[in-house]
């Protein structure tokens, strides 16, 4: 093959390759706008699940999260390990960065990401990217509310914004976030349906989630503060039993739950 025919072989390739993703994300987004009830419970969960899957950032032992409703937006942010390059391929793709045989996670902002679009298909990302050479901030927009063409010209534009991206020349704070969502113009309903899921299961999540730390849900009018305090572990007979206290600290109520979790002792 001649060196112009393998250059249009890739650009055709590179094509190809965008029209399948643009193909995918308009496909999910839909589905996931054409349910907003199956939706609604579901886009708080994926966006914990993207951050426990990270990890806490370095200097922290959990990962903390904010969901902010006000007016016109939604902002989720986390303190969990920051982006690496895969991830924002797939975030952008629409794929997944998950490990064919990992077993620890299930794959960060990949096809669950794009349930987070029944809330809105406008949603301001901004973040730290992790390199080889340190850390630089990113800011990316994504639109996907148009038809296929659209979200090509959008995922192109994403592209472009990360060659602004620039070098963290400071030392970063730690508790400062390193990922956050903002939704703009949130379908409402769709949000409250999922917070409402979240405040009823998220202190039972922590029996599982042992990277999870603090999480605030905040609304006009309402917040709740879920504190994991303490762990517990003991056994009967041949199982092995942890128990999470978990605090709520709410305006309207405060409280204490336990999440147990059982499993087998090692042979």
């Amino acid at each position: 093959m001649s060196k112009i025919a393998l250059e249009e072989f890739d650009g055709a390739r590179i094509l190809q390759t965008t029209q399948n993703d643009a193909r995918r994300i308009y496909q999910r987004v839909k589905a996931a706008q054409e349910n907003p009830t199956r939706a609604s419970v579901r886009w708080p969960f994926e966006l914990i699940q993207n951050a426990h899957d990270a990890g806490p950032s370095e200097g922290n032992n959990r990962v903390e999260i904010n969901f902010t409703l006000s007016e016109d937006r939604l902002i989720v942010s986390h303190t969990g390990k920051p982006f690496v390059a895969q991830e924002l391929a797939a975030l952008l793709s629409g794929g997944s960065s998950k490990e064919f045989d990992d077993e620890d996670t299930t794959g960060r902002f990949g096809t669950g990401f794009l349930v987070t679009h029944a809330v809105s298909t406008h949603v301001a990302i901004d973040g730290l990217l992790g390199t080889q050479q340190g850390y630089e901030e990113f800011s990316i927009e994504l639109t996907r509310d148009g038809d296929e063409d659209s979200i090509i010209a959008n995922i192109e534009q994403a592209n472009e914004s990360l060659e602004n991206a620039e070098p963290i020349l400071d030392q970063w704070n730690i508790n400062s976030p390193t990922a956050s969502f903002t939704y703009y113009d949130p379908n409402l309903e769709v949000v409250r349906r999922g917070l409402d899921r979240l405040e009823q299961t998220l202190p039972y999540l922590y029996a599982t989630c042992d990277k999870l730390g603090r999480v605030m849900i905040i609304r006009p009018g309402d917040e709740k503060c879920f504190q994991p305090e303490r762990t517990e572990d003991s056994e009967v007979e041949e199982f092995l039993i942890n128990k999470t206290l978990v605090n709520i600290d709410g305006t309207h109520h405060s409280g204490q739950v336990t999440a147990v979790r059982a499993g087998q002792k090692s042979k």
